[in-house]
Parts: structure tokens; sequence; C-alpha cells
């Protein structure tokens, strides 16, 4: 039964990039919207780019075979865009939205910290920095990973872990 449930959850996951890349991504794999009605709509924002990264690097790590660019490339190209755009290279963590949106300069942007609608942005994007860091050696990886941690550590710290747990958990993830 956890074999045929396992297949199943694959075809899914595997429909599901097809489909990303397909019609919310640009030639070269990075995704240009975050929704799609009849044609993509809003860009993506820092979320939908990290839980994609995450997404690939499972698809990776469990070896399902790729169809033209391989998984853990694309992860890389997508996990580039998400700092290019995002990542507070300053003091770490990122940002919910760009700095600007259309043109019009974003003056005050946020970096979510707790986990209330789903896992924050900072935490699944320093978890899979970590796992980009012991797949590929990158040191960079690491770098970014552990400024995210700092700059939140306080806050996890003062919050307990529970309302954090997806920055917690890559802070395990950081010391395994």
């Amino acid at each position: 039964h956890l074999r045929s449930e396992t297949e199943h959850n694959i075809k899914q996951a595997l429909g599901i990039a097809a489909f990303i890349r397909s019609h919310v991504s640009d030639d070269s794999g990075l995704p240009v919207a975050r929704t799609f009605v009849t044609a993509p709509v809003a860009p993506p924002a820092s979320q939908d780019l990290a839980y994609l990264v995450d997404a690939l690097l499972d698809l990776h790590q469990h070896r399902v075979p790729a169809q033209g660019e391989g998984w853990l490339e694309w992860a890389i190209k997508v996990q580039n865009k998400l700092d290019q755009d995002f990542f507070d290279y300053r003091y770490g963590g990122y940002y919910i939205a760009k700095d600007t949106l259309d043109e019009i300069v974003i003056v005050s942007r946020l970096k979510e910290e707790t986990d209330v609608n789903g896992p924050c942005p900072s935490g699944v994007a320093a978890s899979n920095l970590i796992r980009l860091y012991k797949l590929t050696g990158e040191i960079e990886y690491r770098r970014k990973a552990m400024l995210t941690l700092g700059f939140f550590s306080a806050q996890t710290h003062a919050n307990g872990a529970f309302s954090m747990s997806s920055i917690a958990s890559a802070m395990i993830e950081a010391v395994v």
C-alpha cells in the first residue's frame, strides 16, 4: 500500500512540475507567475519559489527521473532567482515581496518569521540552502543559510520554536 501511495504522489508531483514548467515559467524554467487562470497572473512571491525549490530537491533526492533539465539543476536556477529577488544580503532572511512591483518601488519590505498559513519562506529557503550545500559542497549556500538563521535566532528564542517551526527545523538540519 505504501509503495502505491508513493508512486501516486510521485506521479502527481511530476504532473505539477510539468504544469509549472509549461504554464508559469519562462523558456529557462524560471517561474514568472504565482497563479494561472487562463494565463499567468501576478509575479511569484518568495514562498512560491522557496516551496518549488523544496519540491525539486525532494524529486532529486528520491531519484525521480527528470525530463530534460535535471531536478537539481532546476532547483539551483530557481534558488538563484529567489536569492536575487528576495534575499537580504546584509542581514539574512527572505523578504515576502520584491523591492519593485511593476516599476513601483516598495518602501517597506517585510520578512515573515512565523509559520502562520504555511511554513515561512525564510525557513523553507534556509533548509533548501542547507540541502543544496550538502548536495553540491558550494559554501555560499551554507553562508546564506547561516546568515538567515542568525537573523531569526533571537526571535526563535523569544517566541519559541512552535510558532517558527520551519526556522527551528532548518536550524536542526544545519547542525546534523
